[in-house]
């Protein structure tokens, strides 16, 4: 049955089956010796009519075909005028008057059996004609079958031939999937490769950066010690004049003082003061002669 199913695909055959409005049987669309039977899940099965059947729609099986049918029925014919002859002549000896002599009875029959052989001749050829197309049916079986096969064979080597292409494209698909990874793995090196340059470029960069970063602060710390030695130093010259003027400024208050005190001595040298006073220049006035509490 699978074999039936594969050659109704093979030829060409439109499914006619379907689930949903089951039907059994349909006729083959090109040879009456054909029919088609469904199963109930759609399933399409291509059989044959055994002998000269041929498929009959209307009696939904393989039967007869109408030239078997007229060759029985000329038959049936033939010999149903075979025994209408014998029971005519069987009357007509019965009804006959005695006055008809015997040759004419002779006669009579000897006709009869010229038309009935007259008769069977045409059946005969009848028949002859029928055996023709029937012979010409089965020549046209004989073709169709020889056709059938041949789309089979045809169809057997397209298959075996889209296989090899499918495989020797599945073997392309493999190779050039094959050069495809290659070409990745590839791809991968070179890229960690790069990775690897661009990271050891980068670390140089950055070192190169920290590098002149280092030399900006050793410089910038040098200036900071320029700048604080300037200041120091400067610090130092400004702390020194000042030191050295303050010391000029307490030698002249300690000269001031020691003119001042002799001053004062010179001029208290030249007055004298009551008992419990002692002589002394005013600090507002240093002209000027005071007497305080001693």
């Amino acid at each position: 049955m699978i074999s039936v199913i594969i050659v109704a695909q093979v030829i060409g055959l439109k499914n006619p089956c379907s689930k949903k409005a089951y039907q059994e049987f349909f006729p083959h669309p090109e040879s009456e010796h054909y029919y088609i039977q469904c199963s109930k899940r759609g399933d399409m099965y291509l059989k044959e009519c055994t002998g000269d059947k041929i498929w009959s729609t209307k009696l939904q099986k393989c039967d007869e075909s109408e030239s078997q049918s007229q060759i029985k029925t000329l038959a049936n014919r033939y010999k149903m005028k075979q025994l209408l002859a014998v029971k005519k002549t069987s009357s007509a000896d019965t009804t006959t008057p005695s006055t008809v002599s015997k040759p004419e009875q002779i006669i009579a029959k000897e006709k009869a059996l010229e038309n009935l052989e007259i008769e069977n001749r045409n059946i005969i050829h009848e028949m002859n004609g029928e055996k023709q197309i029937d012979g010409l049916k089965k020549e046209m079986m004989a073709v169709e079958t020889e056709q059938l096969k041949d789309m089979i064979t045809k169809q057997a080597e397209i298959n075996r031939q889209n296989v090899h292409r499918t495989a020797a494209q599945k073997l392309i698909e493999e190779i050039q999937l094959q050069k495809q990874r290659q070409m990745l793995e590839l791809l991968n090196r070179q890229g960690q490769v790069q990775t690897q340059n661009v990271v050891e470029q980068q670390r140089i960069r950055e070192k190169d950066l920290l590098d002149q970063q280092v030399e900006n602060m050793e410089f910038m710390i040098q200036k900071n010690k320029n700048i604080l030695n300037g200041i120091v130093k400067d610090q130092r010259v400004r702390e020194k004049a000042e030191i050295e003027e303050q010391k000029k400024k307490q030698q002249e208050l300690l000269l001031a003082s020691i003119k001042r005190r002799e001053k004062e001595r010179e001029m208290c040298s030249r007055v004298s003061c009551p008992s419990g006073f002692r002589c002394a220049l005013d600090e507002k006035d240093n002209e000027t002669l005071i007497c305080l509490h001693a």
